[in-house]
């Protein structure tokens, strides 16, 4: 860990607070007809007087994923940013701010402005402005940050993309929800106190995140400052108990109430995008992924961290590969790997080259498309489940895949609708009521610049294809099952002849595989192709 600059964030003036309506948990009780009943420290001190109150269930916002596929998110490099802090926790590189408080900087648009992150306990949620953590402190809470955490993150980043000010308006959801998304309800290994304490414990954890922005001016809009607040402020957590004649309760419910911090003002600010004051970036994220990273987060924490790192990767840099290094130190930690090459241990090696290898197949298996470059990252060092024929591999094989490349495109179900990569434009900037007359008369700008992506060094530069940046086998998989038809094959019999399995055969077929140069030699041999 390093001292950063003289530079002090926190000196900066902070936004005027907003009155907070965080209620603690107190003894309740409920009528015996089990109706759900909340009370506060007032109205608890009524009942002991013999008088009866209780506060209704906070009506819930609408939920996402309406049609169970896609949906929008916020996806600034704050957000990003976040996610990454969920994700690899302790991986990343940490600094000390000059007081002595742990804290994350995230340069952007060319090192012109900074990100700052740091990290609460849990004591308040609902202070906008809460004292952060130093040294072992913060280090230990970050211990305590669960993978799954940046599915809630993520939750949180779709629901305030449905209002029209997030950083004024809150949004509120209960568990039946979650449960939901992340597919908890699904779940029977679990009881219902289980549950309920994972949830909480995933919707507090994104709050204990606070950020200070300085961004620079991009064209017509000017430069800002965002002091030091909560990523995510928990206005209100609700629980909901059930009691019975014999004076039992149990917990079985819970109701969160949310607001989006200040960055939200700048970077999901429909209006201000319209009247190029601001910016309004969204991307796309789906049920499937949530709940992905719900299963695998344990048995293939590298993959969970990959798939939630990629949903922001693959939107802002598509056109780009990315190194097996990079990913190495994404799953597991560029420490990790220093210390891996700095040794002569053949056997952790030999382990993270293989952790690799089904992380990636985790990722191809949900429908990633892998396309390794012949020239860095050919057949030979390979997964073997992508086309390397022999089991072991040669020598030098660890330094090779670091420095190998490989293109990751998202699946179709995260692309945006509008084929602009994760940057929202025109036609996904929501009206939120504004008039036909109004919504005509702000005529958004053409270009990405605009609306800066969280790549920042990207925002002149039009995302591209994967097969415009890199030459790619010209027979696709419609054309093998074609032409495999024709010969009255089945995938078995194709599978015979060429040596491939008839899953990867399959997956060529329908798209989920991309054809690696020995496949497709191998298959053009099978079926009497000429180059």
């Amino acid at each position: 860990m390093s001292t950063s600059s003289n530079f002090n964030p926190k000196s900066q003036t902070k936004n005027s607070p907003t009155e907070n309506h965080y209620q603690r948990e107190v003894p309740i009780q409920v009528d015996t007809n089990c109706q759900l009943e909340l009370f506060t420290e007032e109205t608890a001190s009524k009942q002991k007087k013999g008088k009866r109150g209780s506060l209704p269930k906070l009506l819930t916002s609408p939920s996402i994923f309406p049609a169970e596929k896609k949906d929008r998110m916020a996806s600034a490099l704050v957000i990003w940013g976040a996610s990454d802090i969920l994700t690899q926790k302790q991986n990343l590189v940490w600094d000390l701010d000059s007081e002595g408080k742990l804290c994350l900087i995230r340069s952007a648009i060319n090192n012109k402005g900074e990100i700052h992150y740091w990290i609460t306990d849990l004591s308040d949620l609902s202070n906008e402005h809460p004292a952060t953590l130093a040294g072992t402190a913060a280090l230990a809470t970050l211990e305590t940050f669960d993978i799954r955490a940046a599915c809630m993150h993520l939750i949180y980043a779709g629901h305030a993309t449905k209002l029209e000010r997030p950083w004024e308006q809150e949004f509120v959801i209960d568990h039946q929800q979650i449960e939901d998304y992340l597919g908890l309800n699904k779940r029977k290994d679990k009881t219902r106190a289980e549950k309920l304490a994972l949830i909480e414990k995933l919707a507090s954890q994104p709050c204990q995140i606070t950020t200070f922005i300085s961004w620079p001016a991009q064209g017509q809009i000017k430069a800002f400052t965002v002091s030091e607040t909560r990523l995510w402020q928990m206005v209100e957590i609700q629980r909901h108990y059930q009691g019975n004649l014999f004076g039992d309760r149990e917990l079985i419910g819970l109701t969160f109430r949310v607001r989006a911090g200040y960055w939200a003002k700048h970077f999901l600010n429909a209006q201000g995008a319209k009247e190029k004051q601001a910016y309004y970036q969204c991307g796309t994220f789906s049920k499937h992924l949530l709940q992905k990273v719900m299963q695998i987060w344990q048995h293939r924490p590298g993959a969970a961290r990959l798939l939630v790192w990629l949903l922001f990767k693959t939107k802002f840099e598509q056109q780009y590969p990315i190194t097996g290094q990079t990913l190495m130190e994404v799953a597991y930690g560029k420490q990790k790997i220093l210390e891996v090459r700095k040794t002569e241990n053949k056997k952790l090696r030999q382990q993270l080259a293989d952790d690799l290898e089904l992380d990636l197949l985790t990722l191809a298996e949900n429908n990633w498309l892998l396309h390794f470059d012949p020239e860095t990252y050919p057949s030979e060092i390979q997964p073997y489940w992508a086309g390397r024929g022999n089991k072991s591999r040669p020598r030098g094989y660890f330094a090779r895949i670091l420095a190998g490349r490989v293109w990751i495109m998202a699946p179709n179900e995260l692309h945006p609708s509008n084929g602009h990569v994760g940057v929202s434009v025109s036609k996904e900037i929501p009206n939120f009521g504004l008039s036909s007359q109004e919504s005509s008369n702000s005529q958004p700008s053409d270009t990405i610049s605009s609306l800066p992506n969280a790549a920042c060094s990207l925002q002149h530069v039009k995302p591209q294809p994967i097969s415009a940046v890199h030459d790619r086998p010209k027979l696709t998989g419609e054309q093998i099952k074609e032409i495999r038809t024709i010969k009255g094959w089945t995938t078995r019999q194709l599978a015979k002849r060429s040596g491939i399995s008839q899953s990867m055969i399959s997956m060529i077929e329908t798209g989920q595989r991309l054809i690696s140069p020995s496949n497709l030699k191998k298959l053009k041999a099978a079926l009497e192709l000429r180059d």
